[in-house]
């Protein structure tokens, strides 16, 4: 004990005060979520607005407890020349990074439930004050920094701050709708919710994709804990946010203030890009990662700082915990990592390759040793299958990956960059309509036409080889977002320096930026357009309930609801429909597509269907029709064809029976039931 009293030296009294302040708060508004937990499915009125609120509230607390975290792990390091903002963002990777993996050791020790989350929340809460209050004096001195940036700033970038947090705020908006996305229903938010009922995590070898890289959903875990399935949402519009910031950063580093700003406005100029950001989805988080980790191995490059190198480690490792594709980007940044120190020796190589592949293995580690020790393979279940998973079972879902696409010949593959515009909807199962990338992206060919930038040529090669190797693998296009960043900065490049090519520079000055900035439009339309015509804004005033919201907006939502009074222990059959989110216990998924089709593919006879369903406790056969629709297009093996035949032939010959069913599902019951 010091002269401070009962205080500890290195405690005074206010930093006392500032922990009480912090813990309390935090407190507060776990104790609010608890005592008004989420509303229940068919509730209107003020009780939605509370939802918001309160839903908001967490959100904003797990950006501050990952702000902080960050920070104070990013201290340790001492990073050389980095930027106020760059130390931010970093700081918010590190720290959600750290938190997910803080819930991943709750979960592998059979420690994950509420009251273990509630006195960890409120204890970090605790220790970061110091850092709270850093990030509260900084967010209570935005305004007048951001008045001073607003009097000088040119339009170009006035117009771009505008539309950047219009297409935010729109984004937010549709994030607060209750979750009605695919990937969320199928497994995003299937599996935090199992590992809180089980207390731990398992392995399931049905629904493999809860197995691997989990580690935003374990951040998803945090407010799903308290019932709350909106808060994830928000959180995938966090690492969006980080996406864009990152991108940013890295124009203003490398290449200017303008080109910054005209590189956010290329980024958001793709349309699917803020409404991806307000699915229970983690594509953004994992882009982020990846690119930061890029921006940690460039500036190490240049400053010839290690430390950099095991930050951009720690990113790439927290991507591998994310995406298995993480795969693709680990290997290429290393290469690169040993290209950038081959004048130095090989000994400098090797010790460089050591500071950025050994923290990136470390922490990626677990989520892959875990497979492996569960699974009998550490990216289960591809290449060997694994525990449940045999070679037909597995080659039925990689036909199913490599269906995407308009084919595999040498023609298809020099034609593929011009047709993921022309016939994007064969290279996507997410809003096809507008599931392209920029068509401002075609631009950074003009770049060979002036000297070029090195960090802008590496940026390039990277995402060329990067292209290539998705052009092998599945060709969905919302696996390309974490090149998305490096085309954003060389058409940013490209667009400022060609202009003194023209022969009236006026005219590129007219035409690109503007262009640029008015692509912005798009997407802030196609957001807009969405909260309309799925009547999000009345949702959220309590206008309408959540269950009205998913019935018109979930497809097979309210033909399931027809049928959920029926018997215990009486399952429904998803036929080709992976979606269990809303029916946890009462239905059989197929995550797979084709699984469940494969084995009715087989049969011969109404009476084999009947007795199969009997043998697997399965009363009724839901048929989605729109999602069929988009399957039978990606059924190269038939096996889904085959199943719906005999469905239909068994429906003729009276096994089964219509149950209920409208212009988007219908379900069958067993004619004996």
């Amino acid at each position: 004990m010091g002269g401070h009293g009962c205080y500890p030296t290195h405690l005074k009294p206010t930093d006392i005060r500032t922990r009480l302040i912090s813990a309390s708060t935090c407190g507060a508004v776990l104790a609010a979520r608890i005592a008004f937990p989420p509303r229940d499915l068919e509730d209107v009125g003020l009780v939605a607005i509370k939802d918001v609120i309160l839903t908001l509230a967490f959100w904003l607390l797990v950006l501050g407890i990952s702000l902080g975290l960050g920070q104070r792990l990013l201290k340790a390091l001492a990073l050389p020349l980095i930027t106020p903002f760059e130390q931010r963002l970093f700081g918010f990777g590190l720290g959600a990074g750290a938190l997910a993996y803080v819930v991943l050791a709750l979960g592998l020790s059979a420690l994950l439930n509420r009251i273990i989350l509630v006195f960890l929340i409120i204890g970090l809460s605790w220790w970061l004050a110091p850092e709270f209050r850093e990030l509260v004096r900084a967010l209570l001195g935005m305004p007048r920094g951001m008045s001073r940036w607003w009097s000088g700033a040119p339009n170009l970038e006035r117009s771009v701050a505008v539309l950047t947090g219009l297409i935010a705020l729109v984004a937010v908006a549709n994030a607060l709708a209750p979750p009605w996305d695919y990937d969320g229903l199928m497994y995003h938010l299937v599996g935090p919710r199992r590992f809180l009922d089980a207390g731990r995590l398992f392995p399931d070898p049905d629904n493999w994709y809860i197995n691997g890289p989990f580690a935003v959903e374990m951040l998803f875990t945090l407010g799903m804990a308290f019932g709350d399935d909106v808060y994830p949402k928000l959180l995938h519009v966090s690492m969006g946010g980080l996406l864009v910031a990152s991108t940013f950063v890295a124009g203003r580093r490398w290449l200017g203030s303008k080109e910054a700003w005209l590189a956010v406005a290329v980024l958001l100029s793709v349309p699917l890009l803020p409404i991806l950001a307000s699915f229970a989805y983690i594509d953004l988080g994992w882009s982020a990662y990846e690119f930061l980790a890029i921006i940690g191995v460039i500036v190490a490059w240049q400053t010839g700082s290690r430390r950099w190198l095991v930050v951009a480690g720690t990113m790439m490792g927290l991507a591998l915990a994310s995406k298995y594709l993480a795969l693709m980007g680990l290997a290429l940044l290393a290469l690169l990592v040993l290209i950038l120190q081959r004048r130095d020796g090989w000994r400098a190589m090797m010790v460089s390759g050591m500071h950025f592949i050994a923290p990136a293995i470390l922490i990626g580690a677990p989520w892959y040793v875990k497979n492996w020790l569960w699974l009998r393979n550490p990216v289960f279940p591809f290449f060997i299958g694994g525990l449940g998973w045999n070679r037909a079972r597995l080659e039925l879902y990689t036909s199913f990956l490599s269906s995407f696409g308009t084919g595999r010949g040498l023609w298809d593959y020099l034609l593929l960059p011009l047709n993921i515009y022309l016939h994007h909807d064969r290279f996507g199962a997410v809003l096809n309509r507008i599931n392209i990338p920029s068509v401002l992206f075609p631009l950074a060919l003009l770049y060979p036409l002036r000297r070029g930038h090195p960090v802008v040529t590496t940026l390039l090669w990277l995402a060329a080889f990067r292209f290539a190797v998705w052009a092998v693998g599945s060709q969905q296009i919302r696996f390309l977002f974490p090149v998305y960043p490096a085309l954003a900065l060389a058409v940013a490049f490209a667009i400022s320096r060609l202009q003194g090519d023209f022969r009236r520079p006026w005219l590129a000055r007219s035409l690109f930026p503007p262009l640029a900035v008015g692509l912005m439009v798009v997407p802030l339309a196609y957001g807009i357009s969405l909260a309309w015509s799925m009547q999000v804004p009345a949702t959220l005033l309590g206008l309408e309930s959540r269950g009205d919201f998913l019935r018109r907006n979930v497809t097979a939502f309210e033909v399931l609801s027809t049928v959920s009074e029926r018997p215990s222990g009486e399952r429904v059959l998803l036929l080709g429909d992976g979606r269990s989110y809303y029916c946890a216990q009462d239905c059989l998924p197929d995550p797979e597509h084709f699984r469940w089709a494969a084995a009715l593919g087989t049969m011969a006879t109404c009476e084999d269907l009947s007795l199969w369903m009997s043998a697997n406790r399965v009363s009724y056969v839901l048929l989605n029709l729109q999602d069929l629709d988009f399957l039978l297009q990606h059924d190269p093996s038939s096996k889904l064809r085959l199943a719906t035949d005999l469905v239909a032939n068994a429906v003729t010959a009276g096994c089964l029976r219509r149950a209920a069913g409208d212009d988007s599902a219908v379900i069958y019951e067993l004619a004996q039931h």
